[in-house]
């Protein structure tokens, strides 16, 4: 059995760059993938709050990829993902 996708859903690539207090001189990179509901990307929101309470370190970038639809285009996230 297949997984199903809402079709409202788009699939979202992130990458977020990263130093932790343990390795300070290490930049870490963490790759994150599955599907949300743009423009708002509800899923992503809460994994970064996870990451927030969870994860001790310093986000240095985060850039992203969302295809929309069932077309093979994937349109950039820069403008779109808010550190708070």
């Amino acid at each position: 059995m297949g997984m199903t996708t809402d079709l409202s859903q788009s699939k979202v690539l992130v990458t977020i760059i990263y130093k932790t207090p343990d390795y300070p001189h290490l930049i870490q990179e963490f790759n994150y993938e599955g599907f949300d509901v743009p423009p708002d990307y509800p899923y992503f929101d809460k994994f970064m709050d996870y990451w927030k309470s969870n994860i001790p370190s310093i986000i240095l970038d985060i850039k992203g990829l969302c295809q929309h639809g069932i077309s093979e285009e994937y349109v950039h996230l820069q403008d779109n993902i808010v550190m708070h």
